[in-house]
């Protein structure tokens, strides 16, 4: 059985790879209603809105953006998760796209771009329960994750679309991500969804829960 092969995701070419200290291939299958809905939100709008992908691990997210219009910057701690996000970037023939891709810790980068004064029109995030980034930082979703989206709050521009948060490994409800976001959009207007991705168990009509996720919308998105 080979250990690297490559699927596709549309018109999109990806590298998945079993590795022996993971049980991760390179792809997080039940992310699939997201990447349907972000390249809905096609644009061709000049010049391109930016989205900014925090914790974008192989970067199948900031492609299907990417491909939709958005000019990228994809952000994660894992330098081998951003090189096989370029490698993803490469075998898609997508080399010519506007992705920016940085290895930092994701609070760390937001403050950097606050300080910069840089602004984006729609933000993801996915982050895991507990991370380190290249300098050490310890990340605990339980302690960070809203300091980290009021910070967010300050690099949305007045034409922000949204912004789409999944958390996974946290023992809350979906109500928490409608929270968390209510709290840092305050004031914008806009709309809030809320709900959980799964998988259907294979033979059976039961769905397996996977995660929780929330997606703000600004006025202009309806």
């Amino acid at each position: 059985c080979p250990r690297d092969w490559e699927t596709h995701l549309g018109k999109l070419k990806l590298q998945l790879r079993f590795m022996d200290n993971s049980k991760q291939f390179g792809v997080f299958a039940e992310q699939s209603p997201h990447w349907k809905w972000l390249a809905e939100q096609k644009t061709t709008a000049t010049p391109r809105p930016r989205l900014l992908n925090l914790f974008g691990y192989t970067g199948v997210a900031s492609l299907v953006a990417a491909q939709a219009g958005w000019s990228v910057t994809h952000v994660d701690a894992s330098k081998p998760a951003v090189a096989w996000g370029r490698r993803n970037q490469e075998i898609s023939g997508m080399n010519q796209e506007p992705i920016r891709w940085i290895i930092e810790d994701a609070p760390t980068f937001v403050k950097r771009e606050i300080k910069r004064g840089n602004q984006y029109e729609a933000i993801l995030l996915d982050p895991p329960a507990f991370g380190r980034g290249p300098s050490g930082e310890f990340w605990k979703v339980e302690r960070d994750l809203a300091p980290l989206l009021r910070a967010c709050r300050e690099l949305l521009s007045t034409q922000a679309k949204f912004i789409l948060l999944t958390v996974y490994t946290i023992d809350a409800s979906s109500i928490l991500c409608h929270n968390l976001l209510e709290e840092s959009t305050q004031g914008l207007g806009g709309k809030i969804d809320i709900g959980e991705l799964a998988l259907r168990q294979e033979g059976s009509q039961r769905l397996l829960p996977l995660s929780l996720w929330g997606r703000w919308q600004g006025k202009s998105q309806g």
